[in-house]
């Protein structure tokens, strides 16, 4: 039996844990059984074995670990920017395959999260860090080593699956250590590490590719992480406040002989349940829950706009004024600049904030304290838009072009920090699965948006090019930190999304064949009027930046080519989906499905949820769509290019 230990009352059980001591017992209620199940919890508010009362040192070193994580994950998005000519060079390949070299990095961000967040949640915040940047060092290591296209593209998309990981630990690591009249000031200073990656990347990769040639951009990256994951098996502990109780809970189990449990279901259950659930949760959030999908697409369009922006930074000053590779990069330090400025202020004044309508409201806590940052962000990034866009097109001197990207950068921080925050304390037991499921778009949105970049500014010009972007912003920023403020609270209770989560993981853990009617009809999607104005909205948007550049057109005209589009392709894809579904649910079980049933349920999400692979409803319903798209455009119903 292992050694009993002695201490004040608030011992950090977890350390004790793992020395082997026994723990006293701290809850005691009967089961149905008679059995006696004893409750696990944290030895009170001052506990120090949780992440939230870790010594201010300790809180500090986790938040520059997990914020150098992520610096290592942008710059890798951006560094290769100055190679891409060499690149293509000497692998013998076009301009436009070394670019996706570059874009497709970003692409893997949008499916990591959706597995490596779930994963997180299961088996803890630390284990998955650690093992999913092993996963990019090893991968990113060999796209140094790469001679063909295709080895170098794979080894890409590899690497950026597991650097992804930043995307699904950084913020619920963050809101396991720090409390929310705190998290202001440590969550400016992680999201002002890491998005210094996409400014100071092209600068390192210039000078790297000019000095020693552009393997060593892999190379040298490589090398940092590892360092820095070698750091971290010392200095990171695991910060998930579920797993660490559900630790404690199993080693008190071994050894008393009485099962002890914690307040959470989702770590009593068998592995292969919690995998499914985990991975079923970051789409079951983008689905249904209006607010991730408000928030989600704010944010995908404000990551693609700056990743626009990046994207062709270097070849203004390259193409209008005439400057070496080396020379232009050192303008992306006018981000630096904004950022630097966004982060300092805009830490302080979220705090501020916080406390502000916290003690106007007796005490009382609402994500909506998190929002008011977002405004001037908004208004911001429009602003630098236009300010560096007409600039450039005037070819003024440099450093009015520079400070209008300042601006820029500064309101991208401002929104970016705001909007991961309010998401942070909409789903404070979920948040990791809450932020793949906002990452899935912003993603999408990075990897599209510098495709276009060219033909953009090639066919209307810096001035017009930049208008037309900040023009599409405020229209569909500037009203979203307004719905978020008045109607953020009613957008929640609509979702309901945690209390269902609960439900669901209960239910299904006990077996359970049937639901109540009251929930299901909750969680059917067909229910949800958001759901479908949320993917037209989301699908029109796609499309018209996709038609766009290919016509050259970016009026009314395109616009209602665009809706056109999106609404046959999305009704015929539905055709086929909710068809082939219903022939499998025929062919597999022989009988109609009920609505408030647990199988019908589940062949809804089987269908619906976007996972990265394959699901027998979306297959189908693209395996409908495209031929009957295609006999569209041939009866001149479509146009080609739609």
């Amino acid at each position: 039996m292992a050694p009993q230990c002695t201490g004040p009352a608030n011992t950090n059980d977890i350390l004790m844990i793992e020395k082997g001591c026994e723990l006293p017992q701290l809850a005691i209620k009967n089961d149905d059984k008679g059995s006696d199940t004893i409750l696990v919890t944290w030895n009170g508010e001052g506990d120090p074995s949780d992440p939230l009362n870790f010594p201010l040192h300790r809180k500090w070193t986790i938040t520059v670990l997990i914020s150098f994580g992520g610096l290592v994950c942008l710059m890798s998005s951006t560094m290769l920017a100055p190679a891409l000519v060499d690149i293509a060079h000497d692998l013998d390949i076009s301009q436009a395959s070394a670019n996706m070299t570059l874009s497709i990095f970003v692409l893997a961000f949008a499916f990591g999260p959706m597995v490596l967040a779930p994963m997180a949640e299961v088996f803890g915040r630390r284990n998955v860090w650690l093992a999913s940047s092993l996963w990019y060092a090893a991968f990113n290591m060999l796209s140094g080593f790469s001679h063909n296209n295709g080895l170098l593209l794979a080894s890409r998309l590899l690497a950026g699956l597991g650097s992804s990981v930043e995307f699904a630990t950084s913020q619920p690591v963050l809101g396991d250590c720090w409390r929310a009249d705190q998290r202001g000031q440590w969550f400016a200073i992680a999201t002002f590490i890491p998005l210094l990656g996409p400014a100071i990347g092209p600068i390192v990769g210039g000078l790297i590719t000019n000095s020693i040639g552009w393997r060593w951009i892999f190379w040298v990256l490589s090398i940092f992480d590892t360092l820095l994951i070698i750091f971290a098996y010392f200095l990171f502990p695991e910060t998930y406040g579920q797993v660490l109780l559900a630790r404690k809970a199993a080693k008190l189990t071994r050894q008393t002989g009485n099962r002890h449990v914690t307040e959470y279901t989702t770590h009593s259950q068998p592995l292969r349940l919690k995998l499914k659930n985990g991975f079923l949760r970051p789409g079951f959030l983008l689905l249904t829950q209006p607010v991730v999908q408000l928030v989600g697409l704010f944010m995908a369009f404000n990551y693609g706009t700056l990743f626009f922006v990046l994207s062709s930074y270097a070849t203004l000053w390259t193409a209008n004024y005439n400057e070496s590779v080396a020379t232009s990069g050192l303008h992306y330090l006018a981000f630096v600049v904004g950022y630097t400025l966004a982060a300092q202020g805009g830490a302080r004044l979220t705090d501020r904030l916080w406390q502000h309508f916290k003690a106007k409201a007796d005490g009382q806590t609402a994500p909506e304290y998190r929002v008011p940052p977002m405004l001037p962000g908004t208004l911001l990034i429009p602003a630098g838009l236009l300010w560096y866009g007409w600039a450039a097109q005037a070819h003024a001197h440099w450093p009015l072009v520079d400070a209008g990207a300042a601006v820029f950068g500064c309101g991208i921080i401002l929104s970016t920090q705001a909007m991961q925050q309010y998401i942070m304390e909409s789903y404070k037991e979920y948040v990791a699965s809450a932020a793949a499921a906002s990452q899935f778009l912003r993603s999408i949105f990075g990897f599209c948006f510098p495709l276009f970049a060219p033909a953009l500014y090639t066919r209307l010009g810096y001035g017009l090019g930049n208008t037309t972007i900040a023009t599409v912003f405020m229209v569909l920023g500037i009203p979203a930190p307004f719905v978020l403020w008045f109607y953020g609270a009613q957008l929640r209770a609509k979702g309901r999304a945690v209390k269902t989560l609960r439900i669901m993981s209960q239910k299904l853990s006990a077996q359970i064949e049937s639901l109540d009617v009251d929930m299901v009809k909750d969680l059917r999607m067909g229910d949800r009027p958001s759901n479908f104005a949320f993917a037209v909205a989301f699908g029109i948007v796609f499309q018209y930046f996709s038609i766009a550049p290919m016509v050259g057109e970016y009026g009314p005209k395109t616009l209602w080519r665009s809706a056109k589009a999106d609404f046959l392709s999305l009704m015929f894809f539905e055709i086929g989906l909710f068809g082939w579904m219903a022939i499998f649910q025929i062919a597999v079980f022989k009988w109609r499905l009920e609505m408030d049933t647990v199988t019908y349920w589940w062949m809804m999400q089987v269908s619906l949820i976007l996972q990265p692979y394959l699901h027998i409803g979306m297959f189908f319903g693209h395996w409908t769509g495209i031929p009957i798209n295609w006999w569209l455009i041939k009866a001149g119903i479509k146009e080609p290019c739609a």
